[in-house]
């Protein structure tokens, strides 16, 4: 007969993904006694596999989650700079050209991460790791100005 440690440390086992044989050896049970309980105990194991791939599942889509926040934010500031200053010619092209390239980053990510709900395995990122996230360009200190829009009518 066997503790009720020894059956208590075969499920956490299970649940870590163990073979019967890794198991049998570990504990000195034999594979048969091994069985039985795998079967006396199934729904335990279930539930307790399910609980950790919901805490794996959490680390996994916490960090895209804050990206995605980060993202977004970058992306607000960007457009809020746009619409705020005057137009003159050639001064927004960096500020566009970023926003331009967040959207895309954007796009990326909702498309990563949908993937990987789907199951379907991700794209190598096309950025080097090194590489840093488009960044707004210093506002100037005196912004040269044009007296009237000559984009308005």
């Amino acid at each position: 007969m066997h503790t009720q440690e020894t059956r208590n440390k075969f499920i956490e086992l299970r649940v870590e993904g163990l073979s019967y044989e890794a198991i049998a050896q570990k504990l000195n049970v034999s594979k048969q006694t091994l069985l039985r309980w795998a079967n006396d105990h199934d729904s335990e194991i279930r539930s307790l596999r399910a609980a950790e791939l919901d805490a794996i599942f959490e680390k996994i889509f916490a960090s895209p989650q804050v990206e995605a926040i980060r993202l977004a934010n970058l992306q607000t500031k960007l457009e809020d700079t746009i619409a705020k200053r005057q137009f003159t010619i050639g001064s927004h092209f960096d500020y566009i050209k970023s926003s331009a390239l967040v959207r895309k980053e954007i796009r990326e990510f909702r498309k990563n991460t949908v993937d990987a709900l789907r199951g379907k395995p991700q794209k190598a990122a096309t950025a080097s790791a090194e590489e840093k996230p488009p960044q707004p360009p210093a506002p100037e200190a005196h912004p040269p100005t044009i007296a009237a829009n000559p984009l308005s009518p």
